[in-house]
């Protein structure tokens, strides 16, 4: 069954999550992986992901996410996991895809 993963972090800004991004980047797309967005508010950061398991988002946070913390000096956020009640996308969602920049100390 399908899970919604809920990240929350004031210790994280846009510029840290982007140097994060560029250390773990969405391709290849992680097995299991549905959706992901990432905001910041008042309170800073927010990310809600959609996977296909919570077995899934786990091997990937396990794998990927938590290392690329570590290596950050950053401590790993535990996402508030919750089983998916209803999802709905339009069908032209992708033409909305918003990459996160590069961070200002990497060039293209």
């Amino acid at each position: 069954m399908p899970i919604m993963a809920i990240y929350r972090s004031s210790d994280v800004d846009a510029e840290t999550f982007n140097r994060y991004r560029a250390e773990v980047p969405i391709e290849p797309v992680p097995t299991g992986a549905i959706f992901h967005q990432a905001a910041f508010g008042k309170d800073g950061l927010l990310v809600i992901d959609i996977w296909d398991s919570e077995a899934e988002l786990q091997a990937f946070n396990e794998a990927r996410v938590y290392p690329a913390m570590r290596k950050m000096g950053l401590t790993p956020i535990e996402p508030e996991v919750l089983q998916l009640h209803e999802l709905w996308t339009a069908p032209d969602a992708r033409k909305y895809n918003v990459p996160a920049p590069l961070p200002q100390s990497v060039s293209a």
